[in-house]
């Protein structure tokens, strides 16, 4: 069997949507809750490539609120963080990602 990364999984699938957002409180994909140094760097805002869900789950995840007519509150992983907003830009436009805010 194989194993299934995130990026082989595409946002056509209706159960989620990836998006590009200003994340507080992380410098890596991990965060502060599974990276020691995101947690001793304190409070930080990074350009984020979030994976949003649109079902409730049983497991643990970060919310995050967006202006949506149908739900206004989602749950979301951290799948890559950017440098820089060209990189993040870049990124988008070669993955096709849509939903981007900086």
């Amino acid at each position: 069997m194989r194993k299934i990364d995130y990026f082989d999984m595409t946002s056509d699938s209706g159960e989620f949507e990836d998006i590009i957002r200003v994340i507080e409180g992380v410098r890596c994909a991990k965060g502060p809750k599974g990276c020691k140094m995101c947690a001793d760097l304190g409070i930080q805002n990074n350009l984020c490539l979030i994976r949003i869900y649109k079902e409730a789950s049983e497991e643990p995840r970060l919310l995050i609120e967006l202006d949506r007519e149908d739900q206004q509150y989602f749950t979301y992983d951290v799948l890559k963080c950017f440098d820089n907003i060209p990189q993040a830009r870049d990124y988008a436009h070669e993955h096709e990602v849509w939903d981007v805010e900086y």
